[in-house]
């Protein structure tokens, strides 16, 4: 999966497009594995069970479609979280040792991480209806698109969203998504993030940049292709 997602980083090229038919492939195998023996796993659960109303199961496009969706989205938005959230703490040293001072602070500090980062910085939505906001008109079957990184720095709801705290009391941030469309494994993702800052709690002091940071060329993902970093280890 990491080599997929390495290749898939923002480029078109030859090397991600194998990645991309090799990703698929095992996709395929592994979709076919869990149709002959399914588990309680999500992707089982897509193979197996029936659609509301009497619309039957999923497509094999459809359940293949589930399993790339679960997989891309557990992986590179996480990854990203934490990559983006080390180098928030590097430009903002005073916020780790706040952290290590006080763990009570775990929470709200990875919704900060979340918000600041905003792995995913929009998403497109169809409408089902015809509906209005603001002053627009939005018809059914229009897409609209969602910046939730614009959302995450709203001066209308947060103060000072430019400003890196991880004691940020009022952080109802859409790094998730919300309502029907919020994330399946935001608490996976929290929990990934959760272990990585208690771990570097537990044995650095701090960090340091070692060279450049290098983004990846992307307008889906806010990730970080590239990152040398020094820990200051505890004595």
């Amino acid at each position: 999966m990491l080599d997929y997602s390495d290749r898939q980083l923002g480029e078109t090229s030859i090397s991600s497009q194998q990645g991309m038919q090799n990703f698929m492939a095992y996709g395929n195998k592994f979709v076919e594995e869990k149709r002959q023996k399914p588990g309680s796993d999500i992707v089982s659960l897509a193979v197996t069970g029936e659609l509301p109303k009497g619309l039957g199961k999923l497509t094999p496009l459809e359940q293949l479609m589930v399993f790339s969706v679960v997989t891309v989205a557990g992986l590179e938005t996480t990854r990203n979280a934490i990559a983006g959230g080390i180098l928030a703490f590097i430009h903002h040293p005073d916020q780790w040792l706040r952290l290590q001072q006080d763990g009570c602070l775990m929470n709200s500090a990875l919704d900060e991480i979340l918000r600041w980062t905003s792995p995913t910085p929009y998403n497109r939505r169809t409408a089902t209806r015809d509906v209005v906001i603001g002053d627009r008109l939005i018809r059914r079957g229009e897409k609209v698109t969602l910046w939730w990184a614009s959302a995450n720095r709203d001066d209308t709801y947060y103060e000072q969203p430019f400003v890196f705290d991880i004691g940020r009391q009022k952080n109802l941030h859409m790094a998730f998504g919300s309502g029907g469309h919020s994330c399946l494994g935001s608490q996976l993702a929290r929990l990934e993030m959760r272990v990585i800052l208690l771990h570097l709690l537990d044995q650095v002091d701090g960090f340091r940049l070692d060279g450049d940071v290098n983004w990846v060329r992307s307008n889906k993902h806010t990730g970080i292709r590239s990152m040398l970093v020094r820990f200051v280890k505890r004595y």
